[in-house]
């Protein structure tokens, strides 16, 4: 039962989250328990997570074994890590000499992110330019970060300038079925959402319109990766099981290819597809070569 909590806090209390114990808790005494348990495995043999393939965090192991695919000889790279959270980026990424920077606006996870081995740089990406010059980067990476931002074809233009030629731009939102999508973009039209809340919902046509209009002719897609249609994060204990994991897999390739493959009119070299729906991942490469 919620007593008090986000959303519903009462004058004077100050509600705080405690992630290892998977509740928030209130200076009144009222508390939320979420039915997640503790971080008590290593998911993918790399982070503290509540299973052993939790899809949560396929983004990214997903992106990690992409860009191990394309720089086979990672030594030497610059990357920059757009909205770095807890740093999960460059922790999967533990192969190759890399260089990585990071950009946030948390001072908490700025800290955080120091600690990991990160270059921060402290940056509202809807509204300030990237502190970079342009062609700076070999790769850049935004995962769930454009769905929170006012304005995230000024987000995706800075990417595109601090990218170098033939560079790597990684990017994943969360992506539902039209018309879902369209219905809850009117909902959160509605809403008067805090500055970090989500504030865009897209569906593959959407996505991809907004990548146009960002991005121009200059890019090529390289690969899509989808993950999480059903996923049972710490409720069930199905994603400890490698059984599960493989199923998803099979299921969001079954997915990548008849559907997004179909809306998009263009074949991707996919002989990896995690499970879809929930969220997208797109490979692009700055190149000459025209979007399909």
């Amino acid at each position: 039962m919620l007593i008090c909590g986000p959303g519903r806090k009462r004058p004077g209390c100050e509600v705080r989250r405690d992630p290892e114990a998977g509740q928030y808790s209130c200076s009144c005494g009222g508390r939320r328990v979420k039915p997640r348990g503790t971080r008590k495995e290593i998911a993918f043999g790399v982070v503290p997570a509540y299973c052993r393939y939790e899809l949560f965090l396929e983004r990214y192991r997903s992106a990690a074994d992409f860009i191990r695919k394309e720089h086979v000889d990672a030594d030497g790279l610059v990357a920059l890590d757009i909205g770095t959270g807890n740093g999960y980026m460059k922790r999967f990424c533990n192969f190759g000499d890399i260089e990585w920077h990071g950009v946030e606006v948390s001072e908490r996870r700025l800290n955080t992110c120091r600690d990991v081995g990160y270059n921060m740089h402290r940056c509202d990406v809807a509204t300030d330019p990237l502190p970079f010059d342009g062609g700076s980067f070999d790769v850049v990476i935004a995962s769930h970060v454009l769905e929170h931002l006012t304005e995230p074809e000024f987000a995706l233009r800075q990417m595109d300038r601090v990218l170098r030629p033939n560079g790597l731009l990684i990017v994943g939102v969360p992506i539902k079925p039209y018309p879902v999508s369209r219905l809850l973009q009117l909902f959160l039209n509605l809403m008067n959402r805090p500055a970090s809340a989500t504030r865009w919902t897209f569906d593959v046509s959407s996505f991809r319109k907004l990548l146009r209009r960002s991005l121009g002719e200059g890019y090529a897609f390289v690969d899509i990766r989808g993950f999480r249609i059903v996923s049972a994060r710490g409720i069930t204990g199905w994603e400890n099981r490698l059984s599960f994991y493989r199923w998803s897999v099979k299921l969001g390739k079954e997915f990548h290819n008849r559907l997004y493959c179909f809306h998009l009119d263009f074949d991707v070299d996919s002989d990896f597809a995690s499970p879809c729906f929930i969220s997208l991942i797109f490979f692009a490469s700055r190149t000459k070569t025209l979007l399909p």
